[in-house]
């Protein structure tokens, strides 16, 4: 099964296709070549296929675990379709044995958990200021929620792409390889310029590295992927708090003052609009009772009483 792969990352990398991609279709096809048990993709077919899929969504899989999330069928899925579409195109297989798989649309799922304004000021509140960790802890998480960065947004930044005076930051390394420019507020500057004087000048003078990323770690290091998502579940108040829940704990916020679904969509990132409108349907009551203060037919005295 993972013959060929080579092949198919270098042609997933001419394409410009992002690290972080790559190494999601390669370990997803490492999940399907474990399965099998057979390293010829020759031998699979829309039958195996089927049955691959059956048991990664049945509910006896009791060596294995519980049933797989939606997001995560379709994720290994898509990495085989992507695989046995290159092999055929190749003509390293005469048939695409994923063909014939029926389409699985992509669902928009709603958090499972959405913190609260009280408990993102909780969370926030929560480094030690007199300590350098806690310094670079409150400048990344108050960062994280001011603009609603994923995780790995945060971990790629550097310095350079931070402007202090307009208040902006450029992400480089968006989900599918998209860039952006992304407003932040007030209370993230003052933490950021509090951690860029104090904290990053004295990790950064005192290692012989010359790390360009904007968090760093005591030795002078970038932070990983993983630490920032430990950052968070170190300060969190709540274990229902996950890292990614900070962005969606922003894009709800600010839906619930107001904010128009474009921005949000805009400041996610969303290439779609129906993946941000899925926030609105969080606070169904929030919205009538936007629809009765603002709507102007609301506000006629000559409506029809019922």
């Amino acid at each position: 099964m993972l013959k060929w792969v080579d092949d198919l990352r270098v042609d997933m990398e001419t394409k410009g296709w992002s690290p972080f991609t790559i190494e999601g279709v390669l370990k997803n096809l490492r999940y399907f070549h474990r399965w099998l048990g057979k390293d010829d993709p020759r031998s699979v077919t829309l039958r195996t296929l089927k049955e691959y899929l059956d048991y990664m969504t049945s509910e006896y899989r009791t060596k294995a675990g519980p049933p797989l999330r939606y997001s995560s069928v379709t994720w290994r899925m898509t990495a085989i379709g992507i695989y046995f579409r290159f092999l055929a195109k190749r003509r390293f297989i005469l048939f695409n044995p994923a063909w014939g798989l029926p389409p699985r649309p992509k669902r928009n799922r709603l958090p499972a958990y959405v913190a609260s304004e009280q408990e993102m000021a909780g969370l926030l509140n929560h480094p030690c200021p007199e300590e350098h960790h806690g310094i670079r802890d409150r400048a990344l998480l108050e960062l994280c929620y001011s603009a609603g960065l994923r995780r790995r947004e945060l971990a790629l930044l550097e310095l350079a792409d931070l402007d202090l005076n307009e208040q902006m930051v450029r992400i480089y390394h968006g989900k599918g390889g998209k860039e952006r420019v992304v407003p932040f507020g007030k209370v993230a500057k003052a933490a950021l310029e509090r951690y860029l004087k104090i904290t990053r000048f004295r990790w950064q003078k005192g290692s012989d590295l010359d790390c360009p990323r904007l968090f760093l770690n005591e030795y002078g290091q970038g932070l990983s992927v993983c630490m920032v998502g430990e950052i968070v579940e170190k300060h969190r108040p709540n274990k229902r708090i996950h890292p990614h829940g900070l962005r969606h704990a922003c894009a709800l916020h600010m839906l619930r003052a107001g904010a128009d679904i474009r921005y949000i969509q805009e400041l996610l990132g969303h290439s779609s609009p129906n993946t941000t409108m899925i926030y609105t349907q969080l606070f169904p009551e929030d919205l009538l009772a936007m629809h009765d203060r603002y709507h102007p037919r609301e506000q006629m005295k000559d409506h029809v009483e019922a």
